[in-house]
């Protein structure tokens, strides 16, 4: 539970990252999205948007969910056992993907990009947003939990010596 608890507090600063860069993130996604599908000179042009626009902010925000994990790890390590180490290989990026999950909905409950010629927010714009949203969350997700539980794993010769661990 513990290794979990340091994977939860590492996703902090990409939480804070899509609620403080909200507006960046819609602009860049509202205006790059539609492009995306276009054609191939669209998939060009609405990347490039997409990663000038929106990414920066997350970017930076899963930078400093990756230091964090880092700096969490410095602390004593937990025992984990062989089926907790197992469940962890999935809970990091699960954890990250319902952070960011709930940082998105929180912020458009809470403050709806309104949709304009340059930036609509169709299905083109949430199709992008999951596809590149997921998988980094889930890169950042699967650091932190390579980070936090990289010393807490136990050794082929600890698992021959130590049946608790089991």
């Amino acid at each position: 539970m513990n290794a979990l608890l340091r994977i939860a507090l590492s996703s902090l600063p990409l939480f804070a990252s899509i609620v403080l860069g909200w507006d960046q993130l819609n602009q860049g996604f509202g205006q790059g999205a539609p492009y995306v599908g276009a054609s191939l000179y669209g998939l060009l042009l609405g990347s490039m948007v997409i990663v000038m626009g929106g990414l920066p902010g997350l970017l930076l925000g899963g930078g400093a969910s990756m230091l964090l994990a880092a700096a969490l790890r410095l602390r004593p390590p937990a025992a984990v056992g062989v089926v907790a180490d197992r469940w962890l290989t999935f809970a990091g990026p699960a954890v990250y993907i319902a952070v960011a999950w709930a940082a998105w909905a929180f912020m458009w409950h809470v403050d709806r990009p309104v949709a304009t010629r340059d930036a609509p927010f169709g299905p083109s714009y949430f199709w992008t947003v999951g596809l590149v949203g997921a998988p980094l969350a889930m890169a950042f997700g699967a650091y932190a939990m390579h980070r936090v539980t990289r010393l807490v794993r136990p050794t082929p010769e600890a698992r021959l010596s130590s049946p608790a661990l089991y």
